[in-house]
């Protein structure tokens, strides 16, 4: 998958928001502006999408973000809510061609008091432009366009019909021999469509994997005690940090390849290794538990005993590792408690992982020891580095008139510089360094 566009209406503080995606997305600004906000509404969208509700899921076992009047704007019930994506997403099988592995698609959701009131999806697979629309109180519309030209209305279907029906519009401008000719091949194409149609659509199963491969890293550390009971589970994040601890621990105790890979990286970034142990039960009803060592020049340590940094960046290099090819990644402030040195290197890391995976990255910051090493990258023409088709940082602000977000593309050139500079950092630090000035002259 990789997203393309997001667009946001009346959701938190985006009262209309739009960032166009690349490869590297990176999301800098004051606090409260609503960075974070973009990240939770590709959560929200996902999960919404899975569990094919008529509302938005805004709470489950992984996340709370309260009531229908708390993620729109102002708080208002009847204020209409959107959320539009568009974007490309992988096939298993094609439609229309045995060749066509991806598909191109938007989709925009508005609600309005909890429930949907507005949907619409578009995809292009192949030959076939396909649509479908779905407004509170009216049909569904299905509409079905082929690169040759012909275009085809999707009826619904009746109860008992399991196949959609499909039918033929907007061809008066033939003759009686062409309309024939056109309606014998168009019949025969169609009866071969049908069933591409339903494998791919069917019950809504091409909706609910739009978002299967975003994943959504918060800040939060891995562990908060020296050992945690064993939970063997493929989700990683929890509302509850004790069970988001267990999961993480018990994955990498249980899965060889992704412990050798994490501890790879934390060498990386930190000089040394990790190491799980399982911890004997205090009784034989207890469930066992596991812990997670630190080791350096065979010296090792559990994991609370070490650093906050070392502690909270282990779920991110896990979901790093873990997420499948040309998934999305949404990670929230990734610095937090590293030391700049340690900041640039994990920028490294994760460019390097985006590269050679695939992988697209939306994450916030607010460090320029994390900015820097991405728009070194697009600066050194090396093999494997970014160009600046791949990289987009935005600058989130608050208008304080309007009340809303506002977002700015800051243009970055071939030679990885921004124009305009780094705006919000680099005047700070003039700002601080007359202040200093002006005390030495005291």
């Amino acid at each position: 998958m990789f997203l393309n566009k997001i667009k946001l209406e009346n959701f938190k503080q985006h009262s209309n928001s739009v960032l166009p995606l690349k490869k590297i997305n990176i999301l800098i600004g004051p606090n409260g502006a609503g960075k974070s906000s973009i990240l939770q509404s590709l959560l929200i969208l996902k999960k919404t999408l899975h569990g094919n509700q008529g509302s938005l899921v805004l709470q489950d076992e992984s996340y709370n973000f309260g009531k229908y009047e708390d993620v729109t704007r102002f708080g208002k019930l009847d204020e209409p809510l959107t959320i539009e994506i568009d974007g490309i997403q992988e096939l298993s099988h094609g439609l229309g061609s045995s060749r066509a592995t991806e598909s191109k698609f938007m989709y925009k959701v508005t609600l309005k008091n909890h429930r949907i009131d507005d949907l619409q999806l578009n995809v292009r697979i192949g030959d076939y432009d396909l649509g479908f629309q779905h407004n509170s109180g009216k049909p569904h519309n299905y509409f079905v366009n082929t690169a040759k030209g012909r275009s085809m209305k999707l009826e619904r279907p009746e109860r008992n019909d399991f196949h959609p029906r499909f039918s033929l519009i907007q061809y008066e401008s033939l003759n009686d021999e062409e309309k024939y000719a056109y309606d014998m091949q168009t019949i025969a194409e169609v009866n071969n469509f049908r069933d591409r149609f339903h494998t791919i659509f069917a019950n809504g199963e091409y909706t609910r994997n739009l978002l299967s491969k975003f994943y959504y890293v918060p800040f939060l550390r891995t562990v908060s005690s020296y050992g945690v009971q064993f939970f063997d589970s493929n989700e990683f994040v929890y509302d509850k940090p004790e069970k988001t601890s267990s999961a993480l621990l018990s994955k990498i105790s249980t899965d060889p390849r992704l412990r050798r890979d994490v501890s790879s990286l934390v060498s990386t970034l930190f000089g040394k290794t990790i190491d799980p142990r399982n911890l004997p039960s205090k009784t034989d009803r207890e469930k066992s538990e596991v812990t997670l060592d630190v080791v350096k020049n065979n010296f090792s340590s559990a994991l609370i005993n070490e650093g906050t940094g070392l502690n909270q960046v282990i779920l991110l290099l896990v979901t790093l590792v873990r997420a499948p090819t040309n998934s999305v990644i949404g990670i929230e402030e990734p610095e937090i408690h590293l030391h700049p040195k340690a900041q640039a290197q994990l920028s490294k890391v994760m460019m390097d992982i985006a590269q050679k995976e695939s992988k697209q990255l939306i994450f916030t910051t607010h460090s320029e020891h994390m900015l820097y090493p991405f728009l070194a990258s697009v600066a050194s023409k090396a093999n494997n580095s970014l160009t600046q088709n791949d990289l987009a940082i935005f600058y989130v602000d608050m208008d304080e008139k309007e009340q809303s977000s506002s977002i700015e593309s800051l243009e970055v050139n071939e030679l990885g510089q921004l124009k305009g500079g780094l705006k919000g950092f680099w005047d700070a630090d003039m700002e601080i360094f007359s202040e200093f000035l002006g005390e030495q002259d005291d």
